[in-house]
């Protein structure tokens, strides 16, 4: 291939698949990135390409890019359904599960002694941890999106 077929493929590389790296063009090209950077340069210079080097050396941005003057058309964001999943009755179950778990152990400290308010408050610690424990089952149940 001649100097002017890669020319002519490095132009269409650059304008017709957007191509801006310098690393992937000399890959495409099976040249060096300093050759790619040197043809780049003289498409510009003889107004092929319209564009510039970055400082860098390693993207070529054109310069004849025009944004869009077509409305954009907003589409309504819908929540996925799996965000939908409501876990307030978890973390109210969880709270109260706190609460009833704290109540116990005042029972228990304010049993001095006694076996049967020991056996009370320790009891309602259970019974506490098992809805604390129910209520967190509840918040993380949340399924997955697959």
């Amino acid at each position: 291939m001649g100097m002017s077929a890669q020319k002519e493929r490095l132009a269409k590389l650059v304008m017709d698949e957007d191509l801006s790296s310098v690393v992937i063009l000399s890959t495409r090209l099976g040249m060096g990135e300093d050759e790619v950077r040197l043809m780049l340069q003289q498409l510009v210079t003889e107004g092929v390409l319209k564009g510039r080097l970055t400082p860098d050396g390693q993207r070529f941005f054109r310069g004849d890019l025009r944004v869009s003057s077509r409305a954009t058309v907003s589409s309504p964001e819908e929540e996925p359904a799996f965000m939908r999943y409501n876990s307030r009755p978890g973390k109210y179950a969880a709270v109260v599960g706190l609460i009833v778990v704290v109540s116990g152990y005042v029972v228990l400290t304010l049993g001095h002694g006694g076996m049967g308010a020991e056996t009370r408050g320790i009891a309602v610690m259970l019974l506490g941890l098992f809805i604390l424990i129910l209520g967190c089952y509840y918040v993380g149940r949340r399924k997955t999106p697959s």
